[in-house]
């Protein structure tokens, strides 16, 4: 059916019927989670294309593999997987539209439909939602940050690459549309609003054309997170099933923003989806929200209580998802490694671009850096660190906090370079007591501080409770136990966070009796801050990097010159002073 355009709006850059068109379903892709995902001409010859078909040397999960061997399924098929889930949302909208704008009450808000325009840019948003994905991406990226941009916010992967006028994409979205008789500047609308929702922030949806779009690819409970959440699930081994029938309650609405986090639904007689509008003062739009209620045969509305609890649930899911495979500890001590390889190497997302995960861990492995080579080959080796130093999430105190205050702990060492200078600084001590040069130690200590908010989403989806009411975020529900379940997921989330430190175990025994582990210990705690959380050594003393560094160069000079027994303890303070303010002043 096409779905005309209301004649009020500002156009979309293609007639309806030429809308209609681009979405006849003419070929199929078996996928192991949905089953058979139909796909349109144009989003077959978009996967066709070199940019997509990339992301099948890109795991979805990254280094969690060395966890769950499983774990090597990859982003062209999430993307893909994504694009069925769209498809469903898309379906149940427009059924929703049609069936609540028939028993809708005179006076209640109207859900909308969906223009051809609109679901052809939403299937090619969610296809598309992962293009921008390097090697590794969430790992360099989110655990990391050793690239300056993420994904679309780079401008190199984004207009240089990707969406920009003058990239071979963008010139294969024309040749199909001219060879299929439709206006290149179609095409080039097409690929800006697709630039403009993947560059969106939380904070700047409401001013996107089609927030709505956003709403159904990339909110807190969406097509991306439905899928990857399933599909991660699967490919590792996990049982866990969530309900979906909450789905069935999607709706897309025109709502006027009244505050930052609240919205009233408006009743709007143009039957689809129109773009955000400035009105008399007032933004209109639309969005996609969850309704708590169903009209009945006596067009009554019915309060449907389960409808948010099943959203929460999935939610709740993908939280334990979290914390058995994004945060499981063998994977963080594998990304850890990673992270400080590439760091080692200072690769860039440019160099990467082309390579799949295999292949950056090779050229890590090739390098001529020593630490990317060492570490890359301990990787391929399955030679992993263990950890010695480790302080978990705490809620910030009101007090001096030497985690989170401005001067703590995160903000010290959140940059890769922080991390690598401590772990430098390290392996020379590892080095010097076992009497060797510091290359020797090259590539034996790592450290993971990754972004205190990774893999964390804020609860953002829209819910209209009843007819009357107004549409809130679900982490500002006015029903109080919902917004204290939702307050408790985000805190549990916010406790898997970790700030560590590794050690390879073969260089350094971390046996609890060890005197020089004891001692690497209380180095460590007392160059990062808060109190060692590790059992063995939650009881350390915290020991001077620098002057330890001293003494131990000291003893080994002392040696060398066969003065170490007739040098007085008062002597060797002395001698240690001084050689630590040589240390210092270099």
């Amino acid at each position: 059916m096409v779905r005309q355009q209301a004649e009020n709006i500002v156009p979309d850059p293609l007639s309806p019927q030429q809308a209609e068109d681009l979405l006849d379903l003419v070929d199929v892709i078996r996928d192991p989670i949905h089953g058979d995902v139909r796909l349109t001409a144009l989003e077959r010859h978009l996967i066709d294309s070199p940019e997509f078909q990339r992301l099948r040397g890109i795991n979805q999960l990254g280094m969690t593999y060395v966890a769950y061997p499983g774990a090597v399924h990859n982003r062209f098929m999430h993307s893909i997987g994504t694009l069925h889930v769209c498809s469903q949302m898309l379906t149940t909208c427009n059924a929703n539209a049609d069936t609540y704008r028939r028993l809708a009450g005179a006076g209640d808000p109207l859900p909308i439909g969906l223009s051809s325009y609109a679901m052809l840019l939403a299937r090619l948003c969610a296809l598309l939602h992962d293009l921008a994905h390097v090697p590794f991406g969430h790992t360099f990226e989110k655990e990391g940050r050793i690239f300056r941009n993420d994904e679309w916010q780079d401008p190199e992967r984004r207009d240089t690459r990707l969406l920009g006028s003058e990239t071979e994409f963008a010139e294969r979205l024309r040749r199909f549309f001219t060879s299929n008789e439709l206006p290149a500047a179609a095409a080039d609308r097409l690929r800006e609003d697709l630039k403009a929702i993947f560059v969106s922030r939380r904070s700047t949806v409401d001013d996107l054309p089609y927030p709505f779009i956003h709403d159904l690819v990339g909110n807190t409970i969406c097509a991306d997170l439905i899928d990857y959440v399933e599909r991660d699930m699967y490919f590792c081994g996990l049982s866990e099933r969530f309900g979906d029938r909450f789905l069935e309650y999607l709706a897309v609405m025109p709502v006027i923003r009244v505050a930052a986090e609240s919205y009233r639904p408006i009743r709007d007689e143009r039957p689809l989806a129109f773009r955000s509008e400035e009105t008399d003062g007032a933004r209109r739009l639309c969005r996609v929200v969850l309704l708590r209620y169903r009209y009945n045969e006596r067009k009554e509305a019915v309060i449907k209580h389960g409808v948010v609890s099943e959203a929460i649930d999935l939610v709740r899911k993908r939280l334990s998802v979290a914390e058995k495979l994004y945060f499981h500890r063998t994977k963080m001590i594998a990304s850890s490694m990673l992270i400080s390889a590439a760091a080692a190497r200072r690769l860039t997302a440019t160099e990467i671009w082309d390579l799949t995960d295999a292949e950056v861990l090779k050229l890590l492995a090739a390098s001529t850096e020593p630490r990317a080579q060492v570490l890359a080959r301990k990787l391929q080796a399955r030679d992993l660190f263990k950890p010695i130093y480790r302080v978990t999430y705490r809620p910030g105190q009101e007090t001096r906090d030497p985690l989170w205050d401005e001067d703590g702990a995160y903000e010290r060492f959140k940059t890769p370079r922080a991390r690598e200078n401590l772990s430098l600084r390290l392996e020379e001590i590892i080095a010097a007591f076992h009497g060797q040069e510091p290359a020797a130690a090259v590539g034996t200590v790592t450290m993971s501080c990754p972004d205190r908010d990774m893999n964390l989403k804020a609860f953002d989806m829209l819910v209209l409770p009843r007819p009357g009411g107004q549409v809130r975020r679900l982490h500002d529900s006015e029903h109080p136990p919902t917004k204290q379940e939702i307050q408790a997921i985000v805190e549990a989330h916010q406790y898997l966070w970790k700030l560590e430190v590794f050690v390879d175990s073969s260089v350094v025994n971390l046996a609890p009796q060890d005197p020089f582990a004891q001692k690497l210990a209380g180095a460590i705690q007392h160059e990062i801050g808060p109190k060692n959380e590790i059992e063995a050594f939650a009881n350390v003393a915290s020991i001077d990097l620098d002057t330890w560094a001293a003494e131990i160069t000291l003893e080994r000079d002392l040696k060398l010159l066969g003065l170490h027994d007739k040098v007085t303890h008062a002597d060797f303070g002395v001698l240690k002073e001084t050689a630590f303010r040589e240390m210092t002043a270099e």
